[in-house]
């Protein structure tokens, strides 16, 4: 009997490839790296993005289970572009503040320090889970992201160019999260239509949901396109849509530089941090220069 695993948040790609290509009916497909530096234009500038500064994400969101249960939750993600870390993660209910200072990460919670030593290294993948799919299309520059290659297609009756994209082992925070997606492109603009992910096999019957995102209502935050609004929906083991699904309140901020320390320095005294887990953590492939 397969059992569902609860919807998890994110999306991903990078450099790949060189000149365009012929598909169906010769129609030129661009490369991944030619799709990837319009795309970044279109949506401000990689250049634009990585001056950003530090921004805080402020999320509010709205649950809706498959069984029909409604839920809603708020927090805030502060990071420093291009990111994912340093960062810091701030949540309501339950009250838990973690951060990552770009060396390590730190969590109180409860007003208690977690000692659990995955939490040098989750912190970040934490930060990069919640991050990813908002920061689209510029979070398909981070490390451990490979755009592999480019198919046209139509979705919604628009003319996209689907990325194909392959992510690295501890990416994300999760193993229910695939390291398979797909970005689609309007052909025309180069704007970011939806992403998706395949549903899991975790073994022993077990299945993660897909997931499915798209965005709108986008917002101009210092000449950057950002989502206003986020929709994420699970996605069966056969492709098709659920009920299961979340909408996303995005609302950003961009902070001063003096920030920089209150909001990711470890607050944690030393004598209380976690020891880090032994053995080597995954080595992520280096990225290729924009």
């Amino acid at each position: 009997m397969v059992r569902r695993i609860a919807l998890s948040l994110v999306v991903v790609a990078t450099l790949a490839g060189a000149s365009a290509a012929f598909g169906q009916g010769g129609l030129q497909v661009p490369s991944p790296d030619l799709l990837l530096n319009r795309a970044w234009e279109e949506a401000g500038g990689l250049e634009t993005y990585g001056r950003l500064g530090i921004l805080l994400v402020e999320v509010t969101a709205e649950e809706n289970t498959q069984e029909g249960t409604i839920t809603g939750r708020k927090s805030r993600t502060y990071f420093l572009a291009p990111g994912p870390a340093p960062g810091r993660i701030e949540i309501e209910k339950p009250p838990v503040v973690s951060g990552d200072d770009g060396t390590g990460g730190w969590a109180i919670a409860g007003g208690k320090p977690d000692a659990r030593p995955s939490t040098k290294m989750m912190v970040k993948r934490l930060l990069t889970t919640n991050l990813f799919t908002i920061m689209l299309p510029f979070s398909l520059n981070w490390e451990g992201v490979t755009a592999v290659a480019v198919e046209p297609m139509v979705v919604k009756g628009i003319p996209v160019w689907r990325l194909f994209v392959d992510i690295a082992p501890g990416f994300f925070h999760s193993p229910q999260i695939s390291p398979k997606w797909r970005v689609d492109f309007d052909r025309t603009t180069y704007a970011v239509v939806q992403a998706d992910c395949p549903a899991t096999d975790l073994g022993k019957g077990i299945t993660a949901d897909g997931m499915r995102i798209s965005w709108t209502d986008h917002r101009q935050v210092m000449g950057l396109r950002l989502p206003g609004v986020q929709r994420t929906i699970g996605i069966s083991e056969t492709g098709a849509e659920k009920a299961h699904s979340r909408t996303e309140q995005l609302r950003y901020e961009v902070m001063s530089a003096e920030a920089k320390a209150k909001l990711f320095g470890n607050p944690v005294p030393p004598e209380l941090r976690p020891t880090p887990p032994t053995g080597r953590p995954p080595v992520l492939a280096p990225k290729p220069k924009a």
